[in-house]
């Protein structure tokens, strides 16, 4: 008897963890939002450095009357140092940010919001694919629905700003006392 297909996904295990809580109804939506959140700050971490950040964010926060042909280029330049996966996510949404001309940490935020929001719709196709080939329909349909419920929950400023802010623990609450059980 198999625990979950969580158990056998091709993922980080913030990930895993995330498919665990949207699979079993014991979790709460606001408890997969915040593994997801977890598990996505996690992958920020792994995958975007502090100089990439710093580099996207002088070129988005600088010059106002730079061009924006300017501005894309130096981003593409980056590409280099930006590694894969959420790296490469954050340039691709630094460049779309760039068209509309402005130069201001909002445009930064607005870029890293983009990219958080498109990483985290493709784990969740990517958690709903693994599930349609290790499970039942229904229990795939139960996934997706309550992946896409905590996504919607999730507030994407907050957890901009704790990408963005000085460099903390991003680790879930751990529930050990009596009281922190299943909300009633």
């Amino acid at each position: 008897m198999s625990d979950g297909p969580y158990r056998s996904l091709p993922m980080r295990p913030g990930w895993k963890k995330a498919a665990k809580c949207a699979e079993k109804a014991a979790y709460e939506v606001e408890e997969i939002a915040d593994s997801i959140v977890a598990a996505s700050c996690g992958d920020w971490r792994t995958d975007v450095s502090d100089q990439l950040v710093g580099a996207v964010s002088d070129v988005l926060t600088g010059d106002l009357f730079s061009a924006r042909d300017e501005k894309v280029t130096q981003l593409e330049a980056m590409r280099t140092i930006a590694g894969y996966g959420l790296g490469q996510i954050l340039i691709d949404c630094a460049i779309q940010q760039s068209t509309d001309g402005a130069s201001s940490r909002a445009v930064l935020e607005a870029a890293v919001g983009t990219a958080l929001a498109t990483w985290w719709a493709r784990h969740g196709r990517q958690i709903e694919e693994h599930y349609c080939r290790e499970s039942s329909a229904r229990r795939t349909r139960d996934v997706r629905t309550r992946m896409e419920a905590a996504i919607r929950g999730i507030s994407t400023d907050a957890v901009i700003r704790q990408i963005l802010g000085p460099s903390q623990s991003q680790h879930s609450h751990k529930k050990i006392g009596l009281d922190d059980g299943v909300r009633l």
